[in-house]
């Protein structure tokens, strides 16, 4: 069973995984709190919305870039 392919694993996980991993990655290699900073995300896929959210609730100030205008 091809598990990275599946809907629920795409839909689900690429969001809120990212969400909890990419804040908790952050502090552990900066050890910098989030609040206050101006963060920049590439892309505004599935990770790149669950990475803005996650930065965003940590109080930073995110800007999104990308490509896609109908994304």
């Amino acid at each position: 069973i091809n598990v990275n392919d599946s809907v629920t694993k795409s839909k689900f996980d690429n969001i809120y995984g990212c969400r909890h991993s990419v804040v908790d990655g952050i502090n552990r290699a900066t050890d910098v709190m989030m609040g206050g900073k101006v963060a920049v995300v590439c892309g505004f896929g599935e990770v790149g919305k669950g990475c803005a959210q996650a930065l965003r609730g940590q109080g930073a100030r995110v800007i999104v870039t990308e490509i896609d205008p109908i994304c």
